[in-house]
């Protein structure tokens, strides 16, 4: 039988051709059989909704993801620039691995990999092992062993509590807050100004001054020039 056409105006969706047919193998809007019968149960609807995700994500690859995401910048901080909000975008795709790079991305929406901290009210999400501290006197209070790393210095693997937020456009929304002036003790001011002002370079190095990385601030200032590029040509803006 032939299938049925779906047009939906998701911009990381596509036009899809979804096919119903016999018990053997069909779907119906999507599901196969199976699932419509596991749906009428509330472990089938847990199953049905981990399809769904899987479903979504699967969809949104890399030039999607950057279209949804850009979007979402221009939502959640109105008034940047083109060239800004390209920014904003590069150095979510840098920190989250294109959305895909990390849990705190795809389990938390957390794109900028943001910690908690102990001034955080929202919800969490804790990861073992999912970052490295060149404290060495915490590594020993932790009881974490020591290792020399890539670039010359002794760190452990700690744990980490990521923020964590319902969608994109919440953690948007908190990331421009936390480079603000009301978090972190005003840190990141400089970094904020310097992304207003379309400035990657000092918008990188502003970041390294107020702790936010410890990768040498050149290295991590080229690799989101690089991802900056790519992420224009995507959109083909500013490319």
């Amino acid at each position: 039988m032939k299938g049925l056409t779906i047009t939906t105006k998701a911009p990381h969706l596509k036009k899809r051709r979804l096919r119903y047919g016999t018990l053997g193998g069909g779907r119906f809007f999507g599901v196969p059989w199976w699932g419509w019968l596991l749906g009428a149960t509330g472990l089938g609807a847990v199953i049905l909704l981990i399809a769904k995700r899987k479903e979504v994500g699967a969809l949104l690859d890399r030039p999607a993801w950057a279209k949804h995401v850009f979007d979402e910048i221009t939502a959640a901080i109105p008034g940047l620039s083109v060239k800004s909000r390209l920014i904003v975008l590069a150095h979510a795709a840098y920190e989250s691995g294109w959305g895909q790079g990390n849990r705190a991305a795809r389990e938390a929406n957390n794109l900028f990999n943001v910690t908690a901290g102990s001034a955080w009210k929202g919800d969490t999400l804790l990861v073992p092992n999912a970052d490295l501290s060149y404290n060495t006197a915490e590594c020993q209070r932790l009881g974490r062993p020591v290792q020399l790393q890539k670039n010359g210095k002794m760190a452990c693997r700690i744990d980490q509590v990521w923020r964590k937020y319902p969608s994109y456009r919440e953690a948007l929304v908190d990331y421009w807050d936390f480079l603000g002036p009301n978090q972190n003790k005003g840190r990141y001011v400089t970094a904020r100004n310097a992304l207003q002002a379309g400035d990657l370079t000092a918008f990188g190095n502003a970041l390294y001054a107020a702790g936010y990385f410890t990768l040498p601030a050149a290295e991590y200032v080229k690799t989101m020039q690089g991802v900056f590029t790519s992420a224009s040509k995507l959109l083909n803006v500013l490319a």
